[in-house]
C-alpha cells in the first residue's frame, strides 16, 4: 500500500499517510511477496487505495490502470495463471475471477 495514493511523498522525501488511517492490505505471499512478482501483476501501477479500508487478494491477479478500491474488497483467483481484473471502481465487493 506504500506505493498507492493512500500515502504521499512529502517535500523532504518522507512517506506519510494521505488519509486518517492506513488501509488493511493482505496480498497472497506466493504472488506478491517479492517486488519483481508484484510489478508483473501491477504493470501499470498499483490501484487507488485512498478510500479503501481493506483489500485482500488471493491468487495471481493483474491490476490495470484506472482501478480504484473503496471500502472492503476481496479478489480471488483460484487458478495458478494470472487473471486480469477489469479497470474500474470497486466498492465493498467480493470478486472471484
Amino acid at each position: 500500500s506504500l506505493r498507492s495514493d493512500a500515502y504521499r511523498l512529502t517535500e523532504d522525501f518522507c512517506v506519510e499517510l494521505n488519509r486518517a488511517k492506513p488501509p488493511v492490505i493482505k496480498l497472497d505471499d506466493k504472488h506478491y511477496k517479492h517486488v519483481d512478482k508484484m510489478e508483473r501483476l501491477c504493470p501499470e501501477g498499483v490501484p487507488s487505495l485512498l478510500h479503501c479500508d481493506r483489500l485482500e487478494v488471493s491468487g495471481p491477479v493483474v491490476f490495470k490502470a484506472g482501478t480504484t478500491f473503496k471500502g472492503a474488497n476481496t479478489i480471488v483467483n483460484k487458478g495458478s495463471e494470472p487473471l486480469e481484473l477489469a479497470p474500474g471502481e470497486y466498492t465493498d465487493q467480493s470478486i472471484v475471477l
